[in-house]
């Protein structure tokens, strides 16, 4: 399926690039391995906002495993063959989740048909081709039924042996999600697993089953310790980003699923879709998309008569066990309520009053328990099918002759209703054919006396029909461009030229024009112009693939002290923004302008340069009254340094004095200068305040001051010195050194356990 799906694009030389494939992970990878080239860790990025972390950036997914092979593609042929690389990996994350959800549904006993629908359904379903362009949603997601596949086998383990060797696997799939970049979708399928381990363990292992609860936990804690050298940096940036204490409520809330958008279930192109006609509906279409083959969802609801059954089945194989059934149901209930999220008071409630509601946003993402459950539940349903008779064999035909009601109302309504959404009469028709076609499928199922050989046959029609169902659907949700879009940008020497040592800048109203009305519409992902004119733009981070620094910095997350900056200086008058610019060392401000070259234009600024030297400092105790106090002195060229996050002191005034500044190298973990100083003052950086920021002042280690808010400074006395802005963090060399032990425990009770089992 994934060969039919982006096979042919990867032969013609074309790559995912919508969205986030292009302003993120690509450049982030490019500016990494770069950083590899020269011989340094990429754990700063220097080129974006005034400096952020970069390994610590979970979204980066730089000690992920199967990520390792994306450095074979950049060295091979740069961006281009990395976009390539990234496209190849989206191909085998839906099929590796396909193949995940097909392992479970064997682990629960059910047949080869039933394995196979229930992978399509849940690898090629909508809820990941929507989102293919959201690598780190799509990786993480992929481990889903992994997961809960090793608590299933964790549950059943049948031997002491048995449950070490299940333990490891179960930790290893584990950590594999936690690298995989995504903390929601992570979060997400931890928590479903939970649900369903707690039940199925209750019910095979009764009174036993706390000792799945010890070993499950046993993973979790496992997996944390592996996964330590991304997840302390992370956690440390988290805490210092601008959602470390909650995301917003109305932003948490932003992206709750469109009750209308339920229909996607039946008739998924209803509003549109836009990668053909345009999707016209609530907010953007791969948030709400829950599409999984009209045949695996008509299976699946199937099921529903056993959610009831009371009854204990005299057979007790695992895939006559309606206590799936229920366990599948309720996630699917429990996660259609919490996609809901500002449409009904749960999710408020939750919100406000349980932890770890309030750190995400876009509830819709629950949706992928929704998709987990009907795959399960298509699964069963068809490993329960049999050949239709009296009321069912009536219904069914009834139902032929409703799908051919369907397309011809459908039709006939184009014609009469001319103010009708086109997308509601093509998605009907679309929907009618396909009802048509899963109905005469089901009619043919052959009784059990029949030839394995028309059983057989019978299988691969069910399989057709499912899977041409999912390409029809998912016919314009794979936006492609070639590979050439990443090649290097001719006629950019004068805009270098004019940047120089200083910072690129775009305000934020047109960044958004650019992004949202120019280039990445919802509506539709087609535009007219040339995508080499996206290029040309340098959105952020597309100036990563220029080596081009902006002040604009486009990740989920950042330093918080840095958007409280961004936010007041978009508050302030033009002549008081541009003061503000200047001493922040822009030097070019990027203007949309449909009439300029490439629909922006390019003015030069005069930067104050990336160091200034002050000998009057003062402090102030918090963020807030820092921007407050400088807000009124930015323009003064004989302002104080304002020191934040100190207690209030008097102002010290110095005597004036200048110094004399060499760059000796400005690299992304380290700037060296060589500084002369003709009286006591301090130095201040134009970049990032920082943990894991040092200053080695002549040979000796001190912290920079967080000064202006988010800049650092060091106290320099009169002479020459040699001065060294280190990044050096902590959290990662904890974080690597916990997850060498952790590994090395792994590895000892792995080969233990082969050990003593052979």
């Amino acid at each position: 399926m994934p060969l039919f799906l982006l096979g042919g694009a990867l032969l013609r030389g074309k790559v995912l690039y919508w969205g986030l494939p292009i302003l993120q992970f690509v450049p982030w990878r490019v500016l990494a391995y770069e950083m590899l080239k020269e011989g340094i860790w990429p754990l700063w990025n220097p080129f974006n906002g005034l400096g952020a972390p970069l390994l610590a950036n979970y979204q980066l997914a730089w000690f992920y495993p199967p990520s390792w092979i994306l450095g074979l593609f950049y060295g091979l042929g740069g961006a281009p063959w990395l976009a390539w690389g990234f496209t190849l990996l989206a191909a085998f994350h839906l099929g590796w989740a396909g193949w995940g959800m097909a392992r479970l549904l064997k682990c629960l006993g059910s047949g080869e048909l039933a394995q196979v629908v229930a992978g399509l359904a849940f690898g090629f379903g909508q809820y990941f081709l929507a989102r293919i362009n959201f690598f780190s949603m799509l990786w993480t997601g992929a481990w889903l039924p992994w997961v809960v596949f090793g608590v299933e086998n964790l549950i059943s383990a049948p031997s002491r042996s048995a449950l070490r060797l299940r333990l490891l696997s179960l930790t290893l799939v584990l950590t594999m999600q936690l690298l995989a970049g995504h903390a929601q979708l992570t979060w997400y399928t931890w928590l479903f697993a939970g649900v369903w381990g707690i039940v199925r363990g209750r019910q095979i292992l009764e009174k036993q089953w706390g000792t799945f609860v010890l070993y499950g936990s046993l993973a979790l804690i496992w997996a944390v310790g592996l996964s330590l050298i991304q997840l302390l940096p992370t956690a440390e940036y988290l805490l210092m980003s601008q959602r470390s204490t909650q995301v917003d409520y109305e932003q948490a809330m932003t992206y709750s699923l469109w009750p209308w958008r339920l229909t996607g279930l039946v008739v998924p192109r209803l509003f549109g879709n836009p990668g053909t006609d345009g999707y016209w509906g609530y907010a953007n279409y791969w948030e709400d998309a829950v599409y999984i083959g009209f045949l695996p969802f008509l299976m699946a609801l199937t099921t529903l008569k056993d959610v009831f059954r009371f009854r204990i089945p005299k057979r007790d194989d695992l895939k006559f066990n309606h206590h799936i059934v229920r366990v599948a149901w309720g996630i699917i209930l429990l996660s259609v309520i919490l996609a809901l999220g500002k449409n009904t008071p749960v999710y408020s409630f939750l919100y406000h009053y349980v932890p770890t509601f309030d750190m995400f946003q876009a509830p819709s993402r629950w949706l992928i328990g929704t998709i987990f459950g009907l795959a399960v539940l298509s699964g069963i349903g068809v490993e329960s099918w049999r050949k239709p008779e009296g009321r069912m064999l009536y219904g069914l035909r009834l139902s032929i002759m409703a799908a051919f009601a369907i397309m011809l109302s459908a039709r006939l309504a184009q014609v009469v209703l001319s103010d009708l959404k086109p997308s509601f009469a093509t998605a009907t028709f679309q929907f009618g054919l396909v009802a048509l076609g899963a109905m005469i499928i089901l009619l043919l199922t052959p009784g059990e006396s029949v030839r394995s050989g028309w059983r057989l046959g019978w299988e691969w029609l069910f399989l057709a029909g499912v899977t041409i169902d999912i390409l029809m659907a998912a016919r314009g949700l794979l936006p492609t461009v070639p590979m050439k879009i990443y090649e290097p940008l001719d006629n950019l020497s004068y805009l270098r030229a004019q940047v120089g040592r200083g910072r690129l800048y775009l305000s934020a109203q047109d960044e958004y024009a650019l992004k949202f009305k120019r280039f990445f519409r919802f509506d539709r992902y087609e535009v007219e112009e040339s995508w080499r004119e996206l290029r040309y733009s340098l959105l952020p981070n597309l100036n990563l693939l220029e080596r081009i620094s902006s002040l604009n910095n486009f990740d989920p997350l950042l330093p918080g002290c840095y958007v409280a900056l961004m936010n007041e200086i978009e508050s302030q008058t033009e002549p008081l923004k541009t003061t503000w610019l200047q001493d922040l060392n822009v030097t070019v401000v990027e203007e949309q302008n449909d009439h300029g070259l490439w629909g922006v234009s390019f003015r030069q600024l005069e930067g104050k340069g990336w160091w200034q030297w002050f000998t009057c400092v003062k402090s102030e105790s918090t963020l807030s009254t820092t921007l407050t106090a400088l807000r009124g002195v930015i323009n003064s060229d004989s302002r104080c340094l304002i020191i934040t996050g100190t207690q209030k002191v008097q102002e010290v005034t110095l005597p004036a004095s200048k110094a004399k500044v060499v760059m000796v190298a400005y690299k992304p973990n380290l700037v060296d200068l060589e500084v002369e100083t003709f009286g006591p003052g301090w130095l201040r950086l134009a970049d990032q305040w920082y943990p894991g920021w040092k200053a080695i002042v002549d040979g000796v280690s001190q912290k920079p001051l967080q000064v202006d808010g988010c800049l650092q400074a060091i106290m320099l006395m009169p002479g020459k010195h040699t001065v060294q802005f280190v990044y050096d963090p902590l959290s990662f060399k904890v974080g690597a050194w916990g997850s060498l032990l952790a590994w090395v425990a792994w590895i000892i009770l792995g080969l233990l356990t082969l050990r003593s089992k052979s």
